[in-house]
């Protein structure tokens, strides 16, 4: 199977969202599956070189929120792929996938890892303001459209329907993640 990752930078220091796709990445080519990785990094960013799975860089403009070559990579490659997962939102790497996939009629995926958790509408209550004028113009249609949603846990998915208004996915599944410790994640 041919497995294409989506997200917004593949940058060790971005944290958690990173960690779980490159491992989940070595754990599905360890069981014969190709894996590619498409982010919105620059095509010359340090860190891309030293990755153990093939990355696809679509650069990016305004400080990594948006590129205008990431919907017509998509257009022109997504066939190549069996699988297609959406890791995250808020950045345009979801909804500019969306609207390359939704053009294409390609079922794909979205791994939330936590982004709609209702701990943040509790915590930060102003950046929720922000995110609730985005949601519906975006996010909202890239979990409407995907074919599965998937959360870490049950209870997440769970909480998940009380962060927005609108909340609609086709199907929902739960996958906990497993990471490795940090010195073993092959990006040395």
């Amino acid at each position: 199977m041919r497995i294409l990752n989506i997200i917004a930078s593949v940058n060790p220091k971005g944290g958690g969202v990173i960690a779980w796709v490159l491992q989940f990445s070595k754990t599905a080519i360890s069981f014969g599956h190709s894996v590619d990785i498409l982010s919105m990094d620059a095509h010359n960013a340090k860190w891309i070189n030293n990755y153990p799975v093939p990355v696809y860089t679509v650069g990016n403009t305004a400080k990594g929120y948006y590129s205008n070559k990431l919907v017509p990579w998509l257009i022109n490659n997504a066939n190549n792929y069996d699988l297609i997962i959406i890791h995250g939102l808020w950045r345009y790497s979801s909804y500019g996938a969306w609207r390359a996939l939704n053009q294409l009629n390609t079922p794909y995926f979205v791994y939330t890892h936590g982004m709609l958790d209702p701990w943040f509408k509790e915590n930060y209550p102003v950046k929720h303001a922000g995110k609730s004028i985005y949601w519906p113009l975006t996010d909202y249609k890239v979990l409407r459209d995907a074919q599965g949603v998937i959360f870490t846990a049950k209870q997440e998915q769970i909480k998940a329907k009380k962060s927005f208004l609108m909340y609609k996915t086709r199907n929902e599944y739960v996958c906990p993640i497993g990471i490795e410790d940090p010195e073993n994640n092959g990006l040395d």
